[in-house]
């Protein structure tokens, strides 16, 4: 009895030695260098040069002093620094702009602006001038201010990364382009229309050079679909021999390769999963109902976990990303490599592994939809040139033929559209339908 007893101890003991010596050597076999190699990238720093917009973003709902907005800003993030790891807090927060006068339009006034996501914004201003000048009156000062934005040279995040930050004020960023429908509908063209120049060339610049993807895909939004389908709006609507502003050009010039790069933006996503696994791991505010003490000690590595994550995303700082989109291909991310069950570091980290997994990015929408934003901006150059360069007796499709290359897609054209009134062309992100249009004028 005595015997059978100490051989099961002693086999239990050698299990448990066994497993010790697996859960080390697992622990130890640490992180790959391809892993250590996106990490490093992901984690590098992004130091722009010029201003930076994001004070005068995240305050654009309160009257908040330009010179007064940096420390509004400091003083959030210092609230928001304060919060635990896992409180999830964003909901009750108050920031400190709310000090000042509120310019957020009222109940009257908000179903009548016009919005980047809705075509006709020039006939629906123009059918009720009068109640659009008092519109643009009332909410004058909230409009100067998102004006203001595309002075800016980039969007670069200074609140702390974290998966319940709340977000920047958006919602009335579009402002300025209600009052520049109005001066269109009042027979000021030349200023409307280098005012919506102005935009498409200021939101152009924020959506390549942020480091947030949801600054990123508004700013697309907002230069392309919103100010760039307002200019394509006003041109059909100008004389042929009508002279366009300078800052026309200028918003529209030719596309390059780097400015449809998301990987700024990708590593600010990667900062929020990076700072949330050491919060993990390290925090005891952690939920340890969903992950106990016991296993984030002993089954969960922060570090590995996170370089597992970086190099799921690393694909959109890469050679191979860069060139798919110099050549205007679909971006195809390469396949997400599933860590769980197959990999022997994964003995020593199942629970990050199994993180790792389940966050495996579902960015490739997000690259495509950047790519066909380059398109949106090629269609209403072209449009651009078509007016500024008009030849009598051509047809329309030989002058698309004879527009300049930087105009052009390697893989896609611009297609005409309803018997020669529109031009469109076949986006890579079908989301929101299968071509992007905009008119030429009758």
């Amino acid at each position: 009895m005595k015997r059978g007893l100490r051989w099961v101890l002693s086999s239990f003991g050698a299990l448990l030695l066994a497993a010790v010596a697996v859960w080390g050597a697992s622990r130890l076999w640490g992180v790959r260098a391809d892993e250590r190699a996106a990490l490093a990238q992901m984690r590098a720093g992004w130091t722009p040069p010029g201003r930076n917009g994001f004070d005068a973003l995240w305050t654009l709902d309160y009257d908040v002093p330009a010179a007064r907005q940096r420390a509004v800003v400091d003083a959030d993030i210092r609230t928001i620094g304060a919060w635990p790891a896992f409180g999830l807090r964003s909901a009750d927060f108050r920031s400190a702009a709310t000090a000042y006068p509120d310019l957020k339009p009222g109940a009257a006034d908000r179903g009548m602006w016009c919005a980047a996501s809705k075509p006709g914004c020039l006939a629906m201003v123009a059918a009720d001038i009068p109640a659009y000048a008092g519109l643009v009156a009332r909410n004058a000062r909230l409009i100067a201010r998102a004006d203001a934005l595309a002075g800016f040279d980039h969007i670069k995040l200074r609140l702390p990364s974290r998966a319940d930050m709340p977000f920047p004020a958006f919602a009335n960023a579009y402002a300025p382009a209600t009052r520049d429908a109005l001066l269109f509908a009042q027979g000021r063209r030349q200023e409307a229309l280098g005012n919506v120049c102005r935009g498409i060339a200021g939101w152009r610049r924020h959506a390549a050079h942020t480091d947030m993807l949801i600054a990123g895909m508004v700013a697309d939004a907002l230069a392309a679909d919103g100010y760039g389908g307002l200019f394509a709006d006003m041109l059909a609507a100008m004389p042929a021999d009508a002279p366009i502003p300078g800052e026309c050009r200028v918003a529209l010039a030719e596309v390059r390769p780097a400015e449809l790069s998301l990987c700024e933006a990708m590593k600010g996503e990667f900062a929020f999963a990076d700072n949330g696994m050491r919060n993990l791991a390290d925090s005891p505010q952690a939920p340890s109902n969903e992950v106990s003490p016991f296993a984030r000690r002993f089954l969960f590595d922060a570090e590995a976990t996170s370089a597992m994550y970086a190099r799921n995303i690393a694909a959109a700082c890469g050679s191979r990303f860069a060139g798919m989109i110099a050549r205007d291909v679909p971006l195809e991310p390469p396949a997400v490599e599933r860590h769980w069950r197959r990999r022997f570091a994964c003995v020593a980290n199942p629970v990050g592994c199994i993180l790792a997994d389940i966050a495996a990015p579902a960015y490739a929408s997000y690259s495509l939809r950047r790519q066909d934003f380059g398109m949106k901006l090629r269609l209403l150059g072209t449009l651009l040139w078509l007016h500024e360069n008009p030849q009598p007796g051509a047809s329309l499709a030989d002058r698309l033929s004879r527009r300049p290359a930087s105009l052009k897609s390697p893989a896609r054209a611009l297609e005409i559209g309803e018997g020669g009134r529109r031009l469109y062309f076949r986006r890579y992100e079908t989301s929101k339908g299968s071509d992007w249009s905009q008119p030429l004028r009758p």
